[in-house]
């Protein structure tokens, strides 16, 4: 680490503040965010609980239209949605997402109570890189999400690991 002195008039208050301002700024680094589309408020409350205690950003939806636009106004790293809900499914969700440009990448991991081998197959025809069954272990979703953005499971890393923004 190079220190460097600077002259008295850069040492003004208002200089060294917002020196340090752009210094933070620039070294910054900010959890993986993760959007949960569920139309149930329990569902989405038990994820967000448990992803945001092993480090994650959490954004919520309620159903797959409002998912859309928080993924496109938010940009989140992961998308954790259902299959069944209101407005937009999660299966017309996943296919908007890798229609726009700007989402045709992001991960997506669906957490369902559809079971059925039609609907596993159909999540990863639309690009789903994982799927949890309801009723789940909470632990297993962050665990999954951990896995799928290319990180140790929080159980496995000495404290929250940290994506560059």
């Amino acid at each position: 680490m190079k220190i460097r002195v600077a002259a008295p008039e850069a040492t003004s208050p208002g200089n060294f503040v917002q020196r340090l301002v752009a210094i933070a700024d620039t070294t910054a680094v900010r959890p993986f965010r993760v959007l949960i589309v569920d139309d149930d408020p329990a569902v989405r409350m038990l994820c967000a609980a448990n992803l945001t205690r092993d480090g994650f950003e959490v954004i919520e939806a309620e159903d797959g239209q409002r998912g859309l636009e928080r993924a496109l106004a938010e940009r989140p790293d992961l998308v954790l949605l259902d299959i069944s809900m209101p407005v937009l499914d999660g299966f017309g969700l996943a296919a908007e997402l890798r229609r726009d440009e700007r989402t045709k990448e992001l991960p997506v991991v669906f957490l369902s109570g559809e079971t059925e081998p039609a609907s596993r197959a159909r999540a990863e025809s639309l690009g789903a890189l994982g799927f949890l069954s309801k009723p789940f272990d909470p632990v297993a979703v962050s665990a999954l999400v951990a896995r799928v953005l290319g990180r140790r499971a929080p159980a496995e890393a000495d404290g929250p690991q940290l994506a560059p923004a």
